[in-house]
């Protein structure tokens, strides 16, 4: 399976909003989540299922993905916004291999996305991957067994890379 961490798009400056979990995109971060949406569909890699935080800006970015054809309607999970520790998010994982979902990605924050990561490919947080906003880190996960430590790395993109 392939799983994609997206980092949310850019987000409207935190002091004019009431919580952190309010802030919308930026009008820049809808521009981003925009063109990973055209960019994922150009490469064939739409996601069988889309899985979002509840905080408003990885929800706005989700919808864009959506709406852009990069995948199905976003499905809310609070573990995306809480960013556990990687053995909590470890059954979710494996209950998609089970389904044979064949691509899969996940909207959500840092410092979890990056960590959860590197655990998967290095067996640790290592502080080695950079994920700006509406980037991409894309994982290789074995088929069967524990991914942690044996999934691969095969994409890491900044939003300045896409079209």
């Amino acid at each position: 399976m392939r799983l994609f961490l997206i980092r949310h798009g850019k987000a409207e400056e935190a002091s004019s909003w009431p919580s952190d979990a309010a802030r919308p995109l930026a009008s820049e971060g809808r521009q981003q989540a925009e063109r990973l949406a055209v960019r994922l569909v150009e490469l064939g890699l739409v996601c069988d299922v889309l899985l979002t935080s509840p905080i408003r800006r990885a929800r706005e970015t989700a919808g864009l993905l959506w709406q852009g054809g990069a995948g199905p309607e976003p499905e809310s999970w609070d573990a995306l916004a809480t960013g556990p520790e990687l053995a909590a998010i470890l059954p979710r994982l494996g209950g998609l291999r089970e389904q044979e979902v064949v691509r899969a990605a996940f909207v959500g924050h840092l410092p979890a996305l990056a960590d959860w990561a590197e655990e998967l490919v290095w067996g640790q947080p290592c502080g080695r991957l950079v994920l700006k906003p509406a980037g991409v880190i894309g994982l290789e996960l074995p088929d069967s067994g524990s991914p942690v430590g044996r999934s691969g790395l095969f994409w890491l993109t900044s939003p300045k890379l896409m079209p």
